[in-house]
């Protein structure tokens, strides 16, 4: 007798293609009128944006500080420094900077000559290179005065406003408590 066959499917495969990417470059010249009025208005629209994103970083810049005189603008890091740093600044120089938001001044470099030309952060006067304003606490409003006498100069300072952020609130959820009951004891 004939031994009985079994029969197994062999297992399928299906394979997906993988996606296929394609780019294409296309260069064209264009001598008509209207290419040329294509071309005009995307020069247009590219200044356009770029104008848009220099309004855009002097709006964040203004959020730090707000700078009159003879002091530089700020940076795009929040930073603020004496004219021509890290050049030596000029002789009879002075400024006004306002603090726009709140923060804490973090001192880049901090040279001037001693007792004569100074920086006064709230009322407290900074100069030469022992003391400087480093950690000092703003508030948005607050003043920073820089004034140089007529002779000597040195490189001055640069000073960075780290934001102030708001602590996330924290939850304390106390621990469980655990009562041990001892066991009834019994006599005999």
């Amino acid at each position: 007798t004939p031994e009985p066959t079994t029969t197994t499917p062999a297992p399928t495969t299906t394979t997906t293609p993988a996606p296929t990417t394609t780019t294409v470059t296309t260069t064209s010249v264009t001598t008509t009128t209207g290419g040329s009025r294509r071309l005009a208005a995307a020069a247009d629209e590219i200044a356009t944006h770029n104008a848009s994103a220099e309004a855009a970083m002097a709006r964040r810049l203004q959020a730090f500080w707000d700078v009159h005189g003879f002091c530089s603008d700020a940076d795009a890091g929040g930073c603020v420094t004496s004219a021509g740093y890290p050049q030596n600044y000029g002789i009879n120089q002075a400024c006004t900077i306002i603090a726009m938001s709140a923060g804490t001044i973090y001192v880049q470099s901090f040279d001037t000559e001693s007792d004569y030309d100074q920086l006064t952060v709230n009322g407290v006067t900074y100069d030469g290179t022992a003391e400087t304003p480093q950690g000092v606490a703003l508030v948005g409003g607050d003043r920073l005065s820089w004034t140089s006498d007529g002779t000597l100069t040195a490189k001055g300072w640069k000073l960075c406003l780290e934001a102030t952020t708001t602590p996330e609130p924290t939850t304390t959820t106390p621990a469980p408590t655990t009562t041990t009951t001892p066991a009834p004891t019994t006599t005999t």
